[in-house]
């Protein structure tokens, strides 16, 4: 099993591939993003996001389009003040999970060990890959997994994907209820 990456891991090319990075850390102390893709999303960008900036939290939305000439727009965001005490409940949660120690390489394994020994490599196109990503000033750690409900059901002891599904699936209503 591969070791989880420095947190500072991909820091270097997070401009090009971080749109939440790129727009947002410059701006607050701290970020956690989290946002979708897949080829059905591919000309809308959507983060949901919580920051903390100067001891305030704020959640909300950045979003992006892509434009007629194949650029993307300005990133539009929206924040609000969020309550400090939930907003705290929801980081320490993704924390205590262990969201941020689980493995890349187990939660993107596409290959089906079969009883008999042999393996075979899944491939699935059009799936939705899911995205959370901790910044910071100087910091940027991604920890994704692409259509894990999929593979969770094909590749039976992928515990890495069920625990990434549970720790989205409460972020999810945690975030919505902010």
């Amino acid at each position: 099993m591969a070791q989880k990456p420095a947190i500072n891991y991909g820091l270097i090319d997070s401009n090009d591939h971080s749109f939440a990075f790129k727009s947002l850390h410059n701006s607050y102390d701290s970020i956690i993003a989290y946002t979708t893709e897949g080829y059905w999303q591919s000309n809308k960008i959507n983060y949901a996001v919580i920051v903390l900036k100067k001891g305030t939290y704020f959640k909300g939305l950045l979003h992006l389009e892509r434009t007629k000439n194949n650029r993307w727009s300005e990133a539009v965001v929206k924040l609000k003040k969020a309550n400090p005490t939930e907003t705290k409940a929801i980081i320490e949660q993704l924390s205590a999970s262990g969201l941020w120690k689980l493995s890349p390489d187990s939660l993107n394994d596409q290959n089906k060990k079969n009883p008999d020994g042999s393996v075979v490599a899944l491939t699935l196109h059009d799936g939705v890959n899911f995205r959370f990503e901790l910044i910071s000033a100087n910091k940027f750690l991604a920890i994704e997994s692409y259509a894990p409900e999929y593979f969770v059901e094909e590749i039976l002891y992928s515990t890495q994907r069920r625990k990434f599904i549970k720790i989205r699936d409460k972020f999810m209503k945690d975030f919505k209820a902010l």
